[in-house]
C-alpha cells in the first residue's frame, strides 16, 4: 500500500483517520425519515453485537471532491467494546480478551456502517477516543495499514513467517512440505481476513461459489471506565434506558445500558497496563500524522506520564520534536486574552496540552476539542 494512499491522523485519547476500502453487509438498522441519524447493531462475532449511532452534520465543504469528514467517537467505554453501553454478547465467555479482538470487532464494524451508509465511503473517517479507546484506536490504525483490513496487525508477522517456510522449502527442493505449508498459509489468511477470497480478493470466500468457509476469526472490544464527574452531572443510566431507549426501538429487552461492566474490565485484565508505544512508532514511521493530548488535571492519564511515554519512542523525529518550543493555545474574551494550553508540532507529530481540563477534555475544554479537531481533520471549525 503506498503512501499516496494513506490518509491516516491519530489522537492518543485519541484521533485517527483513514478511508475505507473494503465493506461488508449491515445488521438491523433503523434512522430518522431525513437521514439526519441513524443507528443500529452489527454482529461482528456470532452472538456478539456492536451498537452504532450516526448523526450527518448540517456542514458540508463547496468542493465535492473534498467531502465533510466522518468522526467516529470512542469513548473507551459505551459502546465499544460489547457488554458496555447497548452493545452486548448473549455469553459472558464471547468477551473480549485483548486489545487487538477489541480492535478486530470495530474494524468489522467499521466496514459495515460504511457498506450501508452510501454517502460515506466519500468521505475520510476519523476515529476519535479518550481514554482506554486511544490504544483500540493505535491497533486499528496498523490492521488498515496492513493489506486493507485484510490481515490483522497480530497475523502479520505469522504469515511472514510461514511465507519465509514456504521460500526455503522450495530452494530445498522440499515441494510436498512446500505444498503443505502453502496450504496452511492459505487456512491463515481465511480465517483471519473475515473469509476474504484467495481466488478473487474483492469476494470473500461466502460469496464465492468456489470456496466455502467456517471460520470464525475471535475479535472483539472492550473497555471500562470508573463514573466521571461529567457523568455524574446527569443520570445516565435513567436517561439511556428511558427516553433514549424509547426512541431507538432497536435495544433487545434483556439489554440494559450501562457506562462500564466489570466484567468486560475483567475480561481485559491482561492488557489494561500493556503499553501502545511501538503502535505509535509505526504509524510515525509510515508517516502518519499523530496528534497527542492531556488535560492538565488528568490523573489516570496525567500529562507527566504521557510525556514519559513519547520520550520512549524510537521515532527518528523525536529529537526535533522534543527541541521545539511551545505554542500557547488563547482566545480573546470581553477584551481579555485567557490561556487554554499550549501545542507543539514536529514533522507528522503533535502535542496538545489543556490547561483546566481532566481525562474528559472535549466535555471539559469543548472549544479547545473543537479547534484540535478542525486542525487534525484540517476542517473550518465554527467561531470561537
Amino acid at each position: 500500500m503506498e503512501k499516496s494512499h494513506l490518509r491516516f491522523s491519530f489522537v492518543v485519547r485519541l484521533l485517527l483517520l483513514f478511508e475505507i476500502f473494503e465493506f461488508g453487509f449491515m445488521l438491523n438498522e433503523m434512522g430518522n425519515e431525513d437521514g439526519s441519524e441513524r443507528w443500529g447493531y452489527v454482529e461482528v462475532r456470532d452472538q456478539v453485537n456492536l451498537f452504532w449511532w450516526y448523526y450527518r452534520s448540517p456542514n458540508r465543504t463547496k468542493d465535492s471532491a473534498n467531502p465533510w469528514p466522518v468522526i467516529l467517537w470512542l469513548q473507551g467505554g459505551p459502546d465499544s467494546p460489547a457488554g458496555t453501553g447497548f452493545s452486548y454478547v448473549n455469553d459472558p465467555r464471547l468477551l473480549a480478551t485483548s486489545d487487538e479482538e477489541a480492535a478486530l470487532d470495530l474494524t468489522k464494524l467499521l466496514i459495515q456502517v460504511f457498506n450501508a451508509c452510501e454517502s460515506l465511503p466519500m468521505s475520510p473517517l476519523y476515529i476519535v477516543g479518550e481514554s482506554y479507546g486511544g490504544k483500540h484506536a493505535a491497533i486499528l490504525a496498523l490492521n488498515v495499514l496492513h493489506d486493507l483490513f485484510w490481515v490483522p496487525h497480530g497475523y502479520h508477522q505469522r504469515i511472514l513467517r510461514l511465507a519465509k517456510k514456504i521460500e526455503e522449502q522450495v530452494e530445498a527442493g522440499d515441494f510436498v512440505n512446500a505444498t503443505s505449508t502453502f496450504w496452511h498459509l492459505t487456512d491463515v489468511l481465511l480465517n483471519n481476513s473475515w473469509g476474504v477470497d484467495i481466488y478473487n480478493f474483492m469476494l470473500d470466500a461466502v460469496n464465492d461459489p468456489l470456496v466455502n468457509s467456517n471460520s470464525i476469526t475471535n475479535r472483539y472490544t472492550t473497555y471500562s471506565t470508573s463514573s466521571s464527574k461529567v457523568s455524574n452531572s446527569v443520570n445516565l443510566n435513567t436517561l439511556m434506558n428511558g427516553v433514549i431507549r424509547e426512541k431507538l426501538k432497536i435495544i433487545p429487552p434483556h439489554v440494559i445500558w450501562k457506562f462500564s461492566s466489570d466484567l468486560v474490565f475483567n475480561a481485559l485484565a491482561g492488557e489494561f497496563m500493556k503499553p501502545r508505544i511501538y503502535e505509535v512508532d509505526i504509524l510515525l514511521e509510515k508517516g502518519v500524522p499523530v496528534t497527542i493530548y492531556s488535560g492538565q488535571l488528568d490523573v489516570i492519564c496525567s500529562p507527566k506520564g504521557t510525556e514519559a511515554w513519547v520520550k520512549k519512542l524510537k521515532w527518528e523525529g523525536l529529537q526535533n520534536f522534543m527541541s521545539t518550543a511551545r505554542t500557547p493555545i488563547a482566545y480573546t474574551s470581553n477584551g481579555q486574552g485567557m490561556l487554554f494550553g499550549f501545542e507543539k508540532s514536529h514533522e507528522n507529530l503533535s502535542f496538545y496540552w489543556i490547561l483546566g481540563a481532566g481525562h474528559f477534555v472535549p466535555a471539559e475544554r469543548p472549544f479547545v476539542a473543537m479547534e484540535m479537531i478542525g486542525k487534525a481533520t484540517n476542517s473550518p471549525a465554527p467561531s470561537l
